[in-house]
């Protein structure tokens, strides 16, 4: 797929009901069900951030799934996704879902939250819609972002080939560096060394700078 299209983001996406030979989904991994790894990066979100903020906008978190772990560790938490499947079968509730681009957050995602994640969806993003995606994540968080992104230079070369269905934007560390340090924010490195435990990699907790803070 060499252009972005949210229908690609249809049933089969989220069931992996198509495989290859080998038992691979054609659209990638399965996606309707807690993954250990949802539960590993809420429970990381936790850690580092549950005495700090109170509301999340998980951005591409599908179906909710991911996203009803905040809720359940007692954070007010919103999930926002490009796929209308997703949004028709939520598990948190459509009062509770936003069925929308990143791109368009700024005008059709309601108020702002202390904590935004973008968790592995930029790379689903064509490279001319990555500094507005941007712009809408940065001026929706009101203290934190967390990025965790699928790098070509990430540690464990099999998952950009692995989840490469869809994805059309797999860039380095240093040109999502490059884009993210120019906003007025910062790495929190405690809490970004937090995240990267167990083997992850490409991940960033930003906290925006005191002078932002006090706006």
């Amino acid at each position: 797929m060499d252009n972005f299209d949210k229908n690609f983001f249809d049933e089969e996406f989220y069931r992996m009901k198509t495989q290859d030979k080998k038992g691979v989904g054609i659209k990638g991994a399965k996606r309707d069900e807690n993954s250990p790894f949802y539960k590993e990066f809420s429970g990381k979100v936790n850690r580092i951030l549950k005495d700090k903020i109170k509301t999340i906008l998980d951005i591409g978190g599908g179906l909710g799934i991911r996203t009803k772990n905040y809720v359940d560790l007692g954070f007010e938490a919103y999930c926002c996704d490009v796929s209308e499947w997703a949004y028709q079968n939520s598990v948190i509730g459509k009062e509770k879902h936003f069925c929308c681009d990143v791109r368009d957050i700024d005008t059709k995602v309601l108020g702002i939250y202390d904590l935004v994640i973008a968790e592995r969806i930029l790379c689903y993003i064509p490279e001319s819609g990555i500094d507005k995606a941007l712009d809408n994540i940065y001026n929706k968080c009101i203290r934190y972002a967390i990025f965790s992104i699928i790098c070509s230079d990430h540690k464990d070369q099999e998952r950009p080939i692995l989840g490469a269905p869809g994805r059309v934007n797999i860039r380095p560390k240093e040109y999502w560096l490059e884009k993210l340090n120019k906003f007025k924010w910062k790495i929190d490195e405690e809490k970004t060394k937090v995240m990267l435990e167990n083997g992850w990699d490409c991940v960033w907790v930003f906290e925006k700078k005191e002078e932002e803070l006090e706006k």
